[in-house]
């Protein structure tokens, strides 16, 4: 390079690959990378706690919503551990509906079992349509292509 001249960036880029990185620089990366690391985990505590809200989890934890879903598409092992969240707070609204749908049952002070709130007809419902598919609880739409019970004529289809 001729004495005077500035380096372009793209050659200064270039050597800098070349060179194998400084003390100082492999001390910042594991800095940042335990930093990181930390952040990370404290999104996953918050997560658990929120089970399974990103929007609390990152508010709680000092985090954005971005760097969140950034780090789930780049970390494979970040990606399982929300999706291992998200599963958790299925199971624990599975368990709070199965309650719903068995109703809540007091003992009364001569012994009788009553409902203390009865069992949700509308959740029980909506478990048969959703887990009962196999068995026939399906909705169906059928047509009626008569009326009142007679065929329907004198219908024109124009082109």
């Amino acid at each position: 390079m001729e004495k005077g001249k500035k380096m372009s960036d793209k050659t200064r880029s270039d050597r800098q690959k070349r060179r194998p990185p400084t003390a100082k620089e492999k001390a910042h990366k594991e800095k940042e990378e335990l930093r990181t690391k930390t952040k990370k985990a404290a999104v996953l505590e918050a997560l658990k706690r929120t089970l399974g809200v990103v929007s609390t989890a990152c508010e709680a934890s000092d985090c954005s919503r971005s760097q969140f879903y950034a780090w789930r598409e780049a970390d494979p092992e970040f990606k399982a551990a929300t999706e291992e969240v998200t599963e958790f707070a299925l199971d624990f609204v599975e368990s709070k509906m199965m309650t719903l749908i068995n109703g809540v049952k007091k003992l009364t002070d001569d012994g009788v079992t009553i409902y203390e709130k009865d069992p949700d007809k509308i959740l029980i419902m909506f478990y048969l349509k959703t887990k009962g598919k196999k068995r026939g609880y399906i909705e169906r739409t059928e047509l009626d292509h008569q009326s009142m019970g007679e065929p329907i004529i004198g219908v024109k289809f124009e082109k």
